[in-house]
């Protein structure tokens, strides 16, 4: 059986929609079979498209849309927020996830920003 041929670039469309624009990377239990799901394709296909289109995983596509999403919360942090409420905001499942991918990340870890940021 042949299957029609995916547009890749709409995929992509549809995976930034879904995780930039409705910030579905907030939610600390999302999964690429639930945004596969969302879309319609495989979660395999979508891992693919994702590699292709991003040269990273899902998974670190997610932990950098969240890591962005917190650094800007540590900047405008009119509400004092604390580096676990940041995290958990973001979409981080523990703050110590938070602390090792700001570390891989930023090679630092999120207290020395936010202190750096008063």
């Amino acid at each position: 059986m042949r299957y029609p041929q995916l547009d890749n670039n709409a995929v992509m469309a549809q995976v930034r929609e879904l995780a930039e624009k409705k910030k579905v990377f907030r939610n600390r239990n999302l999964t690429s079979q639930g945004i596969a799901d969302e879309i319609g394709i495989s979660r395999s296909t979508l891992s693919t498209i994702i590699n292709r289109g991003l040269s990273m995983s899902f998974t670190e596509y997610i932990s950098r849309l969240r890591l962005d999403y917190a650094h800007q919360l540590m900047q405008h942090n009119k509400d004092n927020l604390s580096l676990e409420q940041i995290s958990f905001l973001s979409g981080f499942s523990c703050p110590s996830s938070f602390y090792r991918q700001h570390r891989k990340i930023y090679g630092t870890t999120p207290s020395v920003e936010m202190a750096n940021k008063k």
